[in-house]
């Protein structure tokens, strides 16, 4: 995904349990001289449009076409707020709707909105992804071991660019047995009948 400053983006991984707490207590993984910031990743679904939960903008998900502001309330686009009075839609509807005595003084799209966090835990129950944060991973050399404070054990990363080759993810088993890396980063993979063959699962 793109970064929010120009030439970086982010990396999202999918690890094994161990190896997703043991990134989690580094925070920070090193790299060719330079450390890059990892944080979990959260894909909560929120209608930029009708700022709910659950769904997107996409037409096919939501059935509002009027905008409704992340910040105010208001209808008008969030990115073209200049309110400076803040108005939760979301909590306010559960007032509303379901006679509630929420707090709604707050952003639609805050970080400790309550209803959030009710995603985020529900989220969370699904499993867990990894996201790092990285602007250049192209001539860097894999697997690279990184030995956490607390465990003498590395971690291995192995990244590997297939080329859309039915040959090379061939390889790609043998070379996992061989290695063992906790995460396997994989590019240009090949596709067979719309499905990844060979990826290793466990």
């Amino acid at each position: 995904m793109r970064g929010r400053i120009e030439g970086t983006s982010h990396w999202v991984l999918e690890a094994p349990c161990e190896a997703f707490f043991n990134f989690r207590r580094l925070r920070k993984i090193p790299i060719k001289w330079a450390m890059y910031q990892m944080k979990e990743f959260l894909h909560i679904k929120r209608c930029s449009t009708y700022q709910a939960y659950g769904h997107t903008a996409n037409p096919k998900e939501c059935k509002f076409t009027t905008p409704f502001c992340g910040c105010c309330g208001l209808r008008h686009n969030t990115r073209n707020c200049r309110n400076d009075e803040l108005y939760c839609i979301n909590y306010a509807e559960s007032n509303r709707n379901r006679g509630t005595n929420y707090k709604i003084r707050h952003r639609t799209i805050d970080s400790h909105c309550p209803c959030y966090n009710n995603e985020v835990t529900a989220y969370k129950k699904q499993g867990t992804i990894f996201s790092m944060d990285n602007s250049i991973f192209e001539n860097t050399q894999f697997p690279y071991n990184i030995a956490t404070e607390s465990s003498n054990e590395p971690l291995k990363i192995f990244q590997i660019y297939l080329a859309r080759a039915k040959a090379a993810i061939n390889q790609l088993q043998e070379t996992a047995s061989t290695i063992k890396p906790d995460v396997i980063l994989v590019q240009e993979q090949y596709i067979n009948n719309n499905v990844i063959p060979g990826i290793p699962q466990t």
